[in-house]
């Protein structure tokens, strides 16, 4: 995750290369702000880079697919709640998310932000398996249902 002093200071570098110009602006009951806004230098170089035919393939890094892999060192049923928690948090996720979704108003983002709701729902859904593999108890309970 990137912090907010990351952002901002990422923000003041571009402001200082001349591809934004920022704007402070003084609140009453909060503090003040500094918002920024492309410049022509930045709009050109923003194009530029959006033409370009190459970007990084991505990389998907998890600290719970990390210990999932070492899931034989674990006890079965510590790792069973570890999915569980895993799934809980991804399943949360989506529903928090699915809305916001919904109501991105312009095509592309909301496209994008799709692909994050597959991202989760797969998630979902793999924990899912892993549950039913590691517990089939739980398994024939569901069904039972």
């Amino acid at each position: 995750p990137i912090s907010k002093s990351q952002v901002y200071s990422e923000l003041s570098r571009l402001e200082q290369m001349g591809y934004l110009e920022g704007t402070d602006i003084r609140q009453e009951r909060l503090p003040d702000k500094r918002t920024f806004k492309l410049t022509p230098l930045g709009t050109k170089a923003l194009d530029t880079w959006l033409l370009e035919p190459d970007y990084q393939q991505e990389r998907f890094r998890s600290g719970f697919l990390v210990k999932f892999f070492f899931a034989e060192r674990i006890p079965r049923e510590q790792l069973l709640a570890m999915v569980v928690k895993y799934r809980d948090e991804n399943a949360q996720a989506l529903e928090t998310f699915k809305p916001m979704t919904e109501a991105i108003p312009l095509e592309y983002p909301k496209l994008t932000a799709q692909l994050g709701l597959r991202h989760l729902e797969a998630a979902v859904q793999w924990c899912d398996v892993v549950i039913a593999a590691l517990n089939p108890k739980r398994k024939r309970k569901a069904d039972s249902r």
